[in-house]
């Protein structure tokens, strides 16, 4: 009995990280798929990698206007990162203009259940850095300025406040 319970779990053992591997694989799959099409604007391409349970709610014309209003943003340059959430994987994409993350659910078939971009959260230093400035602050707008300004260079990839 112990000789059969060791040959089951042995006979498993290698299956097991195999599952994840499929998994990563479909997702990549998926993944470069939807960055090959939206690269050459085929967007109704996007729509047909999409399940019946993302194309029973989303029609064609919705997903279609929703990527072309996103393709201002240039073309998909890279995959910077990658993170599991939510029962899907959300990639970190660089594109031309901007970082943008596309969030994928998918089938072992393939398809995508769920499907967004969004926007790459600012992350902003704890403290503005010291900038040269001449302002008086002499007044209340010129100190309501400066604080202001002070806030937007908490963001690292801001790299000067021209006024004038």
């Amino acid at each position: 009995m112990v000789y059969r319970i060791c040959i089951l779990v042995i006979g498993l053992l290698p299956c097991s990280p195999a599952v994840a591997q499929v998994n990563s694989v479909v997702y990549n799959s998926v993944r470069d798929s939807i960055i090959a099409r939206f690269n050459r604007n085929d967007f109704k391409g996007i729509y047909q990698l999409a399940d019946t349970a993302f194309s029973n709610h989303i029609s064609e014309d919705r997903l279609v206007s929703y990527l072309k209003s996103n393709r201002n943003s240039g073309n998909i340059i890279s995959v910077v990162s990658q993170e599991e959430t939510k029962g899907g994987i959300s990639y970190h994409l660089q594109f031309e203009i901007r970082d943008m993350l596309l969030f994928l659910k998918v089938t072992p078939d393939r398809r995508f259940n769920s499907f967004g971009l969004s926007n790459v959260p600012i992350s902003l230093s704890a403290v503005a850095p010291q900038v040269q400035s001449n302002n008086p602050l002499k007044t209340d707008m010129d100190r309501a300025v400066d604080s202001l300004v002070r806030d937007y260079f908490r963001d690292p990839e801001q790299p000067d406040f021209p006024l004038g």
